[in-house]
């Protein structure tokens, strides 16, 4: 008896083969989503068209699952890792080099700076073995709205109960420990952007996403930092966004207008500083432009600055041999310990931490490229981009090139939360680099 199966209508056998890629992918997301969609008599474009849509919508999903998956962890990436400690314990030595006449004149102790920055940097550094090893960082994009309100929230109370210092009301004291609730802003942003780029990968061409996006974490987050004020932060954290919508796949005939009119803004600044109606701005804009006729007041600073870095020559006058530092220089171990650097150590030493820095964010540019996910890859950029921008604009305010902002250098201004941020942040790239797709080399 011949088998009824061969014998059947060719319109009637069963399929003996695998179903195509593009059949198993509605399959999918048809088991996701509920069952197919009710058919419709539609034309054969918008067909077409929907299935495009259903092929982007399925990456997506099957991107965002790949890092809740079973995970083959490699080793962290060592060489990130000692550039970190190597700034770090630089920045520690520098921080009692330049703090000790200080911390002499207000405590009686030449150590009281030193220790306060050695006792953070611990506790940086246990947080920063936590979010390298226990905590995944996947885990943390679910929490990424709730970290950026809870941000906007401290902002807020600094309004209401914040410690006014240096004519700025940025700090906020909770127990014994005082904190500028800014720093976790900046941490707050990169998280939100890049769960937000991540998850919305197939309209970023789109302006409204994008821009959606921006306005949503750095909005509310800039108008209460505009009523501080505290603009270089505010600035910090719009550059900042910008780069990661851009890595998350902001087009480029979006992107370049950003640029513009940040340019533009800039520019207008350089001419007429002096016009905007907020004393602290404007003042520092005329002592920028002319220190020398505001050498007793806002121009003080700056050119005793100056006077650090012309006195250090090319290998500097020693360590610990500064003049500046003996209560001339304002500030000579946080925002200007770049000066300090430049006296004791010289052009070289100048030289030498940028060095570290461009090998850090090298090096984590290369991780970045080796995320197992977009949501590691955008962290790392966000995380990368603003501390390339905080040099910079350290740099630049040492020199004389922008006025005096008050940003400081990443491990090495004194500043024992945000050093102990800037730690949980290296972390979590050390976390990312242990889940990359393929061993990082050197």
């Amino acid at each position: 008896m011949a088998n009824r199966r061969d014998d059947a209508p060719r319109r009637h056998r069963q399929r003996d083969i695998e179903p195509e890629p593009h059949e198993r992918a509605r399959e999918e997301l048809d088991e996701r989503f509920g069952g197919p969609d009710p058919v419709k008599h539609a034309k054969r474009r918008a067909d077409a068209k929907r299935r495009v849509i259903d092929v982007e919508n399925l990456r997506e999903i099957r991107d965002a699952d790949y890092a809740t998956r079973a995970i083959d962890y490699n080793p962290m990436d060592a060489t990130f890792l000692m550039l970190v400690i190597i700034l770090l314990l630089f920045g520690l030595v520098m921080v009692f080099s330049a703090s000790y006449a200080q911390s002499i004149e207000d405590y009686g102790s030449a150590s009281h700076y030193f220790l306060n920055q050695l006792r953070w940097a611990l506790i940086g550094v246990g947080a920063m073995i936590l979010f390298a090893f226990p905590i995944n960082y996947y885990r943390l994009k679910k929490f990424s709205n709730l970290f950026l309100i809870g941000t906007v929230v401290l902002l807020l109370a600094v309004l209401l109960v914040g410690k006014e210092v240096n004519d700025a009301v940025r700090w906020i004291q909770i127990g014994g420990v005082r904190f500028q609730p800014s720093e976790l802003s900046k941490v707050a942003v990169i998280f939100f952007l890049a769960r937000w780029c991540e998850d919305r990968r197939s309209r970023m061409n789109n302006i409204t996403c994008p821009v959606t996006g921006f306005l949503i974490a750095v909005g509310p987050t800039a108008i209460l930092l505009a009523l501080e004020p505290h603009f270089s932060c505010l600035i910090l954290i719009a550059a900042t966004a910008v780069v990661i919508l851009y890595a998350g796949g902001m087009s480029n005939k979006w992107f370049w207008p950003f640029v513009i009119v940040g340019v533009l803004l800039v520019v207008v600044f350089i001419f007429y500083g002096d016009k905007i109606p907020i004393g602290y701005i404007s003042r520092r804009w005329l002592a920028w432009k002319n220190p020398e006729s505001y050498a007793r007041t806002t121009g003080y600073q700056t050119l005793q600055s100056l006077m650090a870095l012309g006195t250090g020559g090319f290998f500097g006058v020693g360590l610990g041999n500064s003049r500046q530092k003996q209560l001339f220089l304002p500030e000579s171990h946080n925002d200007y310990v770049l000066s300090i650097v430049g006296e004791e150590l010289g052009l070289f030493g100048v030289l030498v931490i940028l060095v570290l820095f461009a090998l850090l964010i090298w090096r984590g540019v290369t991780i970045a490229r080796r995320a197992r996910d977009r949501f590691g890859f955008l962290l790392v950029v966000g995380i990368m981009a603003k501390i390339a921008l905080q040099v910079l604009i350290n740099l630049a305010v040492v020199t004389n090139a922008v006025p005096v902002t008050g940003m400081a250098l990443p491990f090495f201004s004194y500043g024992g939360t945000a050093l102990m941020i800037q730690l949980a942040e290296m972390g979590v790239v050390l976390n990312i680099s242990r889940q990359a797709k393929e061993p990082i080399k050197l």
